[in-house]
């Protein structure tokens, strides 16, 4: 129970962000204005005033609800608004927090819409979460030409080394080495150098992450719709990412193999 002030001012919790606007502390009273039903019409209200004694406060981590929510005692709202014993409204807390769109939708079925209405956070968010699955897009596409122009090095790497080894892959091909198999000692060396970098690049995000998801990193509230970055480490994104890689990597490879075969031996040999 919200002890107050006694029976005629009832205690009441103030979200941390809305009790500093206000600038009250616990022990001091404010005033709350509620709509109380005047009549059996639908627009039948008038504007009622009660004193309420701050007994507390809420921090969430969510800034846009400890800016705006209060909390008090069932019995001293519904006397407030008068309407018996009556209730606008019931909140539930789900095990798995991404169900609750299925079943929001599952209550409504049951219950009956649309006497009865079933709203999820999922859709009264929408428009943040369309916001952010395109950031996730953008950075997706973003990091893969970070992975291009690191590619693009080891592309760079291994036309040197055809370069330098002119001489060494003259011979091999002049003592009858296939050009396939010259490509292929390219295709293994610059998969090699990718492989060695994405596994260490990709165990190192993970656990950075994972330090991450744990210590917390503080956002601006009053900016933000959080104040601490939420971290969540997906296996499948860290398995796309480095098959991406490997993959481009395996690609720009080609280059350099392709520049290794087109090597004469007579002219490699005669020049060098």
């Amino acid at each position: 129970a919200l002890l107050g002030g006694g029976p005629d001012v009832p205690g009441i919790l103030l979200g941390s962000e809305l009790a500093e606007a206000l600038g009250v502390f616990v022990g001091d009273r404010v005033a709350v204005h509620l709509p109380r039903k005047s009549g059996t019409g639908v627009l039948d209200y008038e504007a009622e005033t009660r004193e309420f004694m701050v007994v507390g406060t809420v921090e969430s981590g969510m800034y846009d609800f400890d800016q705006s929510f209060a909390w008090a005692e069932l019995s001293a709202i519904q006397n407030i608004l008068g309407v018996g014993d009556s209730i606008m409204g019931v909140g539930l807390k789900i095990r798995e927090m991404r169900d609750a769109p299925a079943v929001a939708e599952r209550l409504e079925e049951e219950l009956g819409y649309p006497r009865y209405w079933a709203t999820d956070w999922i859709s009264m968010n929408t428009e943040l979460f369309k916001w952010m699955q395109y950031e996730k897009v953008l950075m997706f596409l973003l990091l893969t030409f970070l992975i291009i122009i690191a590619s693009l090095n080891v592309v760079a790497l291994l036309v040197m080394m055809v370069r330098d080894r002119r001489r060494e892959i003259g011979v091999l091909m002049s003592l009858g080495a296939p050009r396939t198999q010259v490509a292929g000692i390219f295709l293994r060396l610059g998969f090699s150098i990718s492989l060695v970098g994405t596994l260490m690049g990709t165990l190192l995000g993970f656990v950075m992450t994972i330090l991450l998801d744990k210590i917390g990193y503080e956002l601006p509230g009053d900016v933000l719709f959080v104040e601490v970055l939420p971290v969540h480490a997906k296996v499948g994104d860290f398995l796309l990412v480095g098959g991406v890689t490997l993959l481009l990597s395996a690609l720009v490879s080609l280059l350099p193999a392709w520049l290794a075969t087109r090597q004469s031996p007579v002219e490699v040999l005669r020049h060098e």
